[in-house]
């Protein structure tokens, strides 16, 4: 766990640079201190002062007040689903993931264990993906659900079909919920944790749906699938952390119009190279927490994990 604090504590320095810094009181009253929660270590709570350093204590040392303000900030810190995966992570002397999904999840798990295997991870990164399958077919197939119980993973991807979670709300409950409930009941039932990946847009939108919708574009269609994913994961328990890939596709894009070329092979739909890696990249900082120094992969950084709100 110590490992762990001091990476978060890299991956959100900056963001914290930018928020006001809280005043705390000692228990006694009479001193305080400026200084933000940023982890748990133990029994103790790790702060970062406002000029950026760091120092460990117990909440019993601050005021009544505080302390529980304290007590909600680490509830709500250990119960994040973006926190166990990562706690998870760290924790795994030897980290094993599976992918499961079609077409878009080809080439991601192995460039994943590249990326990370170049970083000193130790690391194993299998799959089961075939093309235009959805997670209502994996979740009838005997031979995957035995998969995932004797696998001993430690995290195990779900892909769904591209179009599937950016349908009309009750169109895609109907299509994706009993499927995707079945295969984290598995997971969970195997040890592992799942985990949702957040595809991205169809470069000119859902252009096979014109009638349901006209005058698609990306954006319009990340948006669904943003909330298809997020009502996907509610409906299975709301305790699973879905890795934003389509939302860091969009953002950088929306920062560099020319990115969404080398993004896209030339059916607009699945990812060339550049976004294979790209999507890689952002699997390795949300499952890490850790930065890549990468010029190419610098938007896939915000896959970390967000400070959690001290009030």
């Amino acid at each position: 766990m110590t490992r762990y604090i001091f990476i978060l504590l890299i991956s959100i320095s900056a963001l914290y640079a930018k928020e006001s810094v809280p005043t705390l009181r000692s228990a006694d009253g009479k001193k305080t201190i400026q200084a933000s929660p940023i982890g748990v270590e133990g029994k103790k709570v790790i702060f970062r002062k406002k000029d950026g350093s760091t120092f460990g204590s117990s909440i019993q040392n601050f005021s009544p007040q505080d302390q529980e303000k304290l007590k909600t900030w680490m509830n709500a810190l250990q119960t994040d689903p973006h926190y166990k995966l990562i706690d998870r992570v760290q924790k795994s002397k030897h980290l094993r993931v599976l992918f499961i999904g079609n077409s878009y999840s080809f080439h991601v798990p192995k460039a994943f264990e590249k990326i990370a295997e170049k970083r000193k991870k130790k690391i194993t990164v299998e799959q089961v993906t075939s093309g235009g399958c959805t997670l209502a077919r994996h979740a009838k197939s005997e031979k995957l659900l035995e998969k995932i119980q004797n696998g001993k993973y430690d995290v195990v991807v779900l892909q769904e079909q591209s179009m599937r979670p950016s349908f009309p709300e009750a169109q895609r409950s109907k299509e994706m919920d009993a499927a995707a409930n079945t295969l984290v009941t598995s997971i969970k039932k195997s040890g592992a944790i799942p985990v949702f990946f957040q595809t991205w847009g169809r470069k000119n939108g859902d252009q096979q749906n014109k009638a349901v919708f006209p005058d698609d574009t990306f954006d319009k269609m990340q948006a669904r699938l943003v909330t298809g994913y997020e009502n996907v994961a509610k409906a299975c328990g709301g305790d699973i952390h879905i890795v934003p890939v389509g939302m860091l596709w969009k953002k950088g894009i929306d920062q560099d119009q020319n990115l969404a070329d080398k993004l896209f092979s030339p059916d607009g739909s699945h990812p060339a190279k550049e976004g294979v890696r790209f999507t890689a990249a952002a699997f390795f900082s949300a499952l890490y927490d850790e930065p890549l120094d990468d010029k190419v992969q610098n938007h896939t950084d915000d896959a970390q994990l967000l400070p959690i709100p001290f009030q």
